[in-house]
């Protein structure tokens, strides 16, 4: 697991754009980050006379990038996780009777299931299958 640090945030971040709400004291952070996610924060004077709009801004980024710090975290603690297959004792049943019947190849994806495509479509079909299938023997604990 990666520690999030400052410097990598402000790397994801292409830049910021503010905007206070006319006739308020509230004022809108929004962090466009380089992959085009736009994390927004904002922040608030209660008094109107004693508004500041340099505050407002250096508290609503601060909201903002506290809510990046959030999403990076909870992006990076999901890469640690694996994936794993919630299939019911009558779901694996089902598909390993298939594959013992019919074979892995065609279990899920049989041939008749597109006898409208052309033939060299449904070959590049069942490549992109066959190398999708080896991740999902692994997840549900098959050979490949």
């Amino acid at each position: 697991m990666q520690k999030i640090t400052t410097e990598h945030l402000e790397n994801l971040i292409e830049r910021a754009e503010y905007h206070r709400v006319p006739n308020t004291t509230t004022t809108l952070c929004s962090l466009i980050l380089k992959t085009g996610f736009v994390v927004n924060g904002q922040s608030a004077c209660i008094d109107a006379a004693m508004f500041d709009e340099e505050l407002g801004k250096k508290y609503a980024h601060k909201d903002a990038f506290r809510k990046l710090w959030e999403l990076e975290a909870y992006r990076l603690k999901s890469e640690d996780v694996p994936f794993v297959w919630h299939l019911s004792p009558d779901d694996l049943d089902y598909m390993h009777g298939t594959l013992e019947k019919e074979g892995f190849d065609y279990a899920f994806f049989g041939y008749s299931d597109f006898k409208d495509i052309e033939n060299d479509h449904f070959h590049i079909l069942r490549e992109r299958y066959l190398n999708a299938r080896k991740k999902l023997a692994g997840y549900l604990g098959w050979d490949s």
